[in-house]
C-alpha cells in the first residue's frame, strides 16, 4: 500500500461559523423611508408599466436613473416628507423604550456576547444592589393609558396574546389628538411630582442613616452574595459529574 506522499492531504476546511440573528420585536417602530425610497414608492408602478417589465432589477436600475435627474425642489419635498416621519419615528421610538424598559424592569441595553463555551463558568454580571426602600420611577402617559385601557382592548379582542393587545393599545395611543393625551399626560406630571417628593424625602433619610446601620446592611448583602457563589459552585460542580458519567 502506497504512502502518501507529505503535503498530499488537504486540510479540511472549518465551517464558517453562522451568525446568530437577533429576533426583531413586532412592536417595535419602523425605521422612516429615506428620500430616495419615497421617490421609489411613487414612480416605481409607472416605470414598470414604461418598461413594460415586472422585473425589480430592471424597474430599480430606472428609478436610479431617474432620481439623478430629479430637480433640487422635487428633492426637497421628499426631504420635508422623511423629516416628518424622522420626528414621529424618533417620537415613537422614545415610548416604546420607556415601556418595555418599565415593563420588563430591566435596562434598554442588551448584551450581544456569545454564549460561553461548554463547561466554562459563566462570568457573574454585577448587579447594581436596589434599595427595596428606594421610590418607584413614575409612569409615563403612554402607560397610564394603557393601564387604563388595556381590560377593555382585551375584552374586545378576546382571543388576542398580550403582545397583540399591546400593539393595538400602541396603535390607539398614536391616533389620540393633544387634547385626548392631555388627561394621561396630566396624570403622568402629577406621578412624577410625588416621585420627586418621595425621592427627596428617601434621599434626606440615607445620609442622615448612621454609619453602623449602613455597614451591617452592606454585611447582609455581602453574605448573601457569597451564599449565593456557593450554590453557583455546588451546581456547577454537580454538572460536570454529570458530564463526566456520561
Amino acid at each position: 500500500m502506497a504512502k502518501a506522499t507529505k503535503g498530499s492531504e488537504k486540510p479540511v476546511k472549518k465551517a464558517a461559523a453562522t451568525k446568530k440573528k437577533v429576533k426583531k420585536d413586532p412592536n417595535a417602530p419602523k425605521k422612516p423611508k429615506t428620500v430616495y425610497f419615497l421617490f421609489c414608492d411613487d414612480y416605481r408602478e409607472k416605470v414598470g408599466k414604461e418598461l413594460n417589465s415586472k422585473s425589480a432589477p430592471e424597474v430599480s436600475k430606472e428609478l436610479g436613473k431617474r432620481w439623478k435627474d430629479v430637480d433640487a425642489e422635487e428633492k426637497a419635498r421628499y426631504q420635508k416628507i422623511y423629516e416628518k416621519t424622522k420626528a414621529q419615528y424618533e417620537k415613537d421610538l422614545k415610548e416604546y423604550n420607556s415601556t418595555k424598559k418599565a415593563s420588563s424592569g430591566e435596562d434598554e441595553s442588551e448584551s450581544d456576547s456569545d454564549e460561553p463555551a461548554k463547561g466554562k463558568r459563566k462570568a457573574k454580571a454585577a448587579k447594581p444592589k436596589k434599595d427595596p426602600n428606594e421610590p418607584k420611577r413614575p409612569l409615563t402617559a403612554y402607560l397610564y393609558y394603557c393601564n387604563t385601557n388595556r381590560a377593555d382592548v382585551k375584552k374586545e379582542n378576546e382571543g388576542k396574546t398580550m403582545i397583540e393587545v399591546t400593539k393595538i393599545l400602541s396603535e390607539q395611543w398614536k391616533g389620540l389628538t393633544d387634547d385626548e393625551k392631555k388627561k394621561y399626560n396630566d396624570m403622568a406630571e402629577k406621578g412624577k411630582k410625588v416621585y420627586e417628593k418621595e425621592m427627596e424625602k428617601y434621599k434626606k433619610e440615607k445620609t442622615s442613616e448612621p454609619a453602623s446601620k449602613k455597614k451591617k446592611v452592606d454585611d447582609e448583602d455581602d453574605e448573601d452574595d457569597d451564599e449565593e457563589d456557593d450554590e453557583d459552585d455546588d451546581e456547577e460542580g454537580g454538572s460536570e459529574e454529570d458530564e463526566d458519567d456520561e
